[in-house]
């Protein structure tokens, strides 16, 4: 198969999911893209911690809150998908009854995140330290959806192992057990956190004997990136169960990215500037106040800042900023640079 066979059929066949990021893909940024910049098939939110009292923090319930979320439904396309992070089978299955019960028909395990501060608790990329308590915790939750008759789908953000990419292939034989709906592999290792290049050549190893439905995601940053790892998966005949790409930081430099995947065109001017605009109004309201909407901004114009020229010399101005009217100054002479 050659470059443009790949990129059309990624274009026709290929799931488009958002992936979660913590602090960044919160209700208020997925419905302003879904509204602005549309293409993903599915959002994964920011995970939710069960605590010991089964419970989940106010911020949580309100990111989850059906009421929350415009454009996007647990049910419907483009589809929301919560996501959990729990080791314990109980929480995890309170919480899976929890969103269940708001209307969710699938939820996301997070086995890949790899906080030091996560891991060492054995959540995130911590369940793949030990393969047997990670069978016993999927034991457990199939075990306890059938009994408790929770109606949802269980997927996985996954990683190719904690320290050794040749983990995954003992990963896998724990995955396959299950009816998993779909892994999300993170084609990096957990010690690797995010840097280094992603490990294309072992995602692919690890689909060779797999029969759940896969997502690649690791530094998806153009449409091009997207097609490469596609071509190379096919050539590999790999193409029956790998049928999905998830996006992360991608999205967050280039809100089009989703767009241009499916063939459509990069954003103008005029378009990237009212989604600033609306992000930085949706954060106000829904953080009672600009000032707390401000931190959110320049945490999101660091990874924006890279769509202009001129953009470092403007994002040393809007993280100077203190006050609204500062900040949307340098916005506007961002705007106004090109």
């Amino acid at each position: 198969m050659d470059f443009q066979e790949g990129a059309n059929r990624m274009r026709e066949g290929i799931q488009l999911e958002m992936a979660p990021m913590e602090g960044l893909t919160g209700y208020v940024f997925r419905n302003a893209l879904a509204k602005d910049f549309p293409g993903a098939d599915v959002y994964y939110t920011p995970f939710l911690v069960v605590n010991q009292h089964h419970t989940f923090k106010r911020r949580e319930r309100r990111d989850v809150d059906p009421r929350n979320q415009i454009g996007l439904s647990a049910t419907g396309k483009p589809r929301l998908v919560p996501q959990l992070m729990a080791s314990d089978p109980d929480l995890f299955l309170w919480g899976c009854q929890y969103l269940s019960d708001l209307g969710y028909e699938e939820v996301n395990l997070n086995a890949g995140c790899p906080s030091p501060t996560v891991t060492a608790k054995g959540k995130g990329c911590g369940m793949l330290e030990d393969t047997l308590k990670l069978n016993r915790f999927f034991d457990r939750v199939f075990e306890g959806l059938e009994r408790q008759r929770i109606p949802v789908r269980i997927s996985v953000k996954t990683r190719l192992g904690m320290e050794d990419a040749g983990e995954m292939e003992d990963l896998m034989r724990v995955y396959t057990m299950y009816p998993i709906a779909r892994l999300m592999i993170h084609a990096r290792v957990g010690r690797a956190a995010y840097s280094g290049m992603p490990d294309q050549d072992s995602f692919c190893k690890a689909l060779e004997k797999n029969n759940l439905p896969v997502s690649y995601n690791g530094d998806i940053l153009t449409p091009e990136d997207g097609e490469k790892i596609l071509v190379r998966a096919e050539g590999h005949d790999l193409q029956k169960h790998f049928n999905g790409l998830m996006l992360g930081r991608g999205v967050l430099r280039d809100p089009a990215l989703f767009r241009k995947v499916r063939g459509g065109p990069p954003a103008d001017r005029a378009e990237l500037e009212n989604f600033v605009g609306e992000l930085f109004e949706g954060y106000a309201q829904a953080m009672d106040g600009y000032g707390n909407a401000l931190l959110r901004m320049k945490e999101l114009w660091s990874y924006l800042a890279a769509h202009f020229s001129e953009g470092d010399r403007y994002l040393k101005k809007i993280r100077k900023s203190r006050q609204r009217e500062d900040y949307e100054q340098a916005v506007r002479e961002l705007f106004r640079s090109g």
